[in-house]
């Protein structure tokens, strides 16, 4: 019998947690610093290929949700055909590469690039192999490419699972070690409402390193023209009256935005509206924002 959506998401995000516990674990024996970052092991090396298989079966899993996939399965091709340049359709679809998250585990005693954000799928070893390359390697000649199975390698291993878990289930994001990099709503409205001068790549750029983005959440179908009208009136009173606050950098706007939780103290302000909800950043660009201010507010 085919599990259910919910049994699918439980079961992956389980997997996740017992593999985050174990890599915890090793923080006893392993001090987690960029000293320890090529220390290698038949357990790191155990432990990079669970997180590849983890994270090839829940690429598949998202892959089945394209209209690519409907349209290989219609046209009955094999399933190796179906899955074919899995790893790149997937990457390209929600820019893997690109995402970026950030370690805030106090057992990681991290100084250089891993204690700031940085992108797991982006990951290259000292030769150039990335994390598909080190599993091919140790799936097929462990013995001969212990080396490869490093600290690091591992890290990045489930950095790329956490993400891909976050893709399968926004809800399932709970880590004990990432945290998901989110895009703040005002710069990336803002950018989309022409309000500003961020520049249009800075602000993609922006988005394509985020996980997720803030939209307006809506209270509920009644009072949808009300919320829409307050709204609207707000950006028209902003653009009147505080164009100057709003002619900030990216830097600047997500800088006060995360010390004051908005832009200026006014009622004014569209962006103190209390509830904002998460969504996941499927391909955000400023350009779709732009359609979905279009057609939230006109």
């Amino acid at each position: 019998m085919e599990a259910t959506l919910i049994q699918k998401e439980k079961l992956f995000f389980q997997i996740y947690r017992n593999l985050e516990k174990e890599l915890l674990e090793m923080t006893d024996y392993i001090h987690f610093s960029e000293e320890n970052l090529e220390s290698f092991s038949i357990n790191l090396a155990t432990f990079i290929l669970r997180c590849s298989v983890e994270s090839e079966s829940i690429m598949k899993e998202l892959f089945k949700t394209t209209e690519l996939y409907a349209s290989r399965v219609e046209q009955g091709l094999k399933k190796d055909k179906v899955f074919e340049q899995l790893r790149s359709n997937i990457s390209n679809m929600y820019k893997l590469p690109n995402k970026k998250i950030l370690i805030y585990s106090d057992t990681f005693y991290f100084s250089g690039k891993y204690s700031e954000d940085f992108c797991p799928f982006d990951y290259k070893n000292s030769n150039g192999e990335n994390i598909p390359s080190i599993y091919n390697s140790l799936k097929h000649d462990r013995a001969n490419n212990l080396h490869k199975a490093t600290l690091e390698a591992a890290i990045n291993s489930l950095g790329a699972l956490f993400i891909l878990n976050h893709y399968y289930n926004i809800k399932h994001e709970e880590s004990s070690i990432f945290m998901a990099r989110k895009a703040l709503i005002e710069p990336i409205v803002l950018a989309g409402y022409n309000l500003d001068k961020l520049p249009k790549e800075e602000v993609n750029k922006y988005l394509d390193e985020c996980l997720t983005f803030e939209w307006f959440m809506i209270p509920n179908l009644e009072k949808n023209d009300e919320f829409i009208d307050d709204i609207r009136e707000k950006f028209n009173h902003m653009e009147t009256h505080h164009k100057e606050e709003m002619d900030k950098s990216l830097e600047e706007l997500t800088e006060v935005r995360r010390n004051y939780k908005g832009l200026f103290n006014c009622f004014s302000d569209p962006f103190s509206y209390p509830s904002f909800e998460t969504l996941p950043n499927i391909g955000e660009t400023v350009d779709t924002i732009k359609e979905k201010l279009n057609v939230l507010i006109g």
